[in-house]
């Protein structure tokens, strides 16, 4: 966690590539104290909201943190963000106070930032000309569709990556194991994954012509 911090500290700008279970949330709040500037951490589901403004109270002597989403429209120095509630706050209220607030944001993080091409995050850049860091946090920074170009101009490349060995031996993450199953012929489009018992290696191959 401490590397990554450093990482995000000399890049400035750029993508922390980590797994489950290696810290994110407190790579984040570590990232923000040191930066000590206005902070926007942007989250898209209920856990990391409520994980992350949990950690920010309790583990950080940052004075007035807030949060924006699930009924909560609380501004602060650091603010936790549901990403569809300021979108929609920027879209339709730039007037408000949330849009004034989020103008003066010099940093922001993104968390699971493989998402970033999705509209609601491409309104939020748009409309984010102050930040002078830009940190985005995932375990699979890449996307497999037609807006994977979008990542690297918003974010960068992986400026750190938490090495999935050393997770494995801390307990938080299983073990890999693997088997490569051959599929003879281009008539089969699709490998269905056995039901058999945990470890059976074969595959049951259909026709969807």
């Amino acid at each position: 966690q401490e590397l990554a911090v450093e990482a995000c500290l000399s890049n400035r700008f750029g993508i922390v590539m980590a797994p489950p279970g290696s810290g994110k949330t407190v790579i984040t709040a570590a990232l923000t104290c040191a930066i000590g500037q206005q902070t926007c951490i942007l989250v898209q589901n209920d856990k990391p909201f409520k994980q992350m403004y949990k950690t920010l109270t309790s583990a950080t002597s940052i004075g007035r943190i807030g949060r924006v989403g699930r009924g909560h429209k609380q501004l602060g120095d650091v603010v936790v963000c549901m990403v569809q509630t300021l979108s929609k706050e920027l879209a339709t209220n730039p007037e408000g106070d949330i849009a004034q607030w989020f103008k003066n944001v010099k940093l922001l993080v993104v968390d699971e930032c493989h998402h970033v091409a999705a509209d609601s995050y491409l309104t939020i850049f748009d409309k984010c000309e102050s930040a002078d860091d830009i940190i985005g946090l995932s375990a699979t920074p890449w996307r497999e569709d037609e807006r994977e170009d979008f990542v690297k101009p918003l974010l960068g490349e992986v400026i750190y990556s938490v090495p999935y060995g050393d997770q494995i031996e801390v307990g938080n993450l299983c073990p890999l194991t693997a088997w490569v199953q051959s599929v003879p012929g281009k008539e089969y489009g699709y490998v269905i994954p056995g039901r058999g018992a945990v470890g059976n290696s074969r595959n049951v191959m259909r026709n969807y012509q």
